[in-house]
């Protein structure tokens, strides 16, 4: 009686060290939590989905922005079209429209609409190249390069869209410049003074000079 018991009382004992770890179903069947299941929190709580939204401890949600640095996305991909539109310089074969606006005063005053379904790059060059210029940005990725003398971006108003958007200032030509940010990834890069006016609004990330 005594070793019938002892058999008894371990085999409770193995049934009370499973149950913890696998779960029957109606039908009988038994599963076990997953690996992955686990490893969508991280060590602060946080939960990523697969479309790179992630929930915080506290519930609420946020949205990746573009512009391929984090907490941004990767850029968007400007699909282009079958010729050259007539308002860029000329275009690469990944469908960057390049603005050439290089010479004293070329594109001094001017507004700047960058053609859709491209990618845009404005180069200001010289001495008052761009001075009081309005440059608007497409849905793609947009940078404006200020080089080559005072003013060549001076009282420029940059207004970026909802991709990626820099400005690169050399010294001494970007005096008055004001970025107004979207909602990508927004950065302004100086060699030198005056330092542009950069405003981040919802932008993904923004860096400033």
């Amino acid at each position: 009686m005594k070793r019938t018991l002892f058999w008894i009382g371990i085999g409770i004992v193995a049934w009370n060290a499973c149950e913890g770890d696998a779960t029957v179903d109606a039908q009988g069947a038994t599963s076990t939590p997953s690996a992955s299941a686990a490893q969508t929190h991280g060590a602060g709580g946080t939960t990523t989905s697969a479309g790179g939204s992630t929930m915080n401890a506290g519930g609420s949600s946020t949205t990746a922005g573009v512009g391929g640095s984090a907490p941004c996305g990767p850029d968007p991909v400007p699909p282009g079209s079958s010729s050259c539109p007539a308002e860029c310089s000329s275009c690469t074969n990944d469908n960057v429209c390049v603005i050439d606006c290089s010479g004293s005063g070329t594109c001094d005053g001017a507004t700047i609409t960058c053609p859709p379904d491209y990618a845009c790059e404005i180069l200001c060059d010289g001495v008052d190249a761009c001075d009081v210029a309005t440059v608007n940005c497409p849905d793609y990725s947009c940078s404006l390069v200020c080089s080559g003398g005072n003013d060549a971006c001076g009282d420029v108003n940059l207004n970026c869209g909802d991709a990626p958007c820099y400005v690169d200032c050399a010294d001494g030509t970007c005096s008055g410049l004001t970025m107004q940010c979207g909602t990508g990834f927004c950065q302004a890069t100086c060699t030198g003074m005056p330092l542009p006016t950069v405003e981040c609004g919802g932008a993904c990330e923004c860096t400033q000079c």
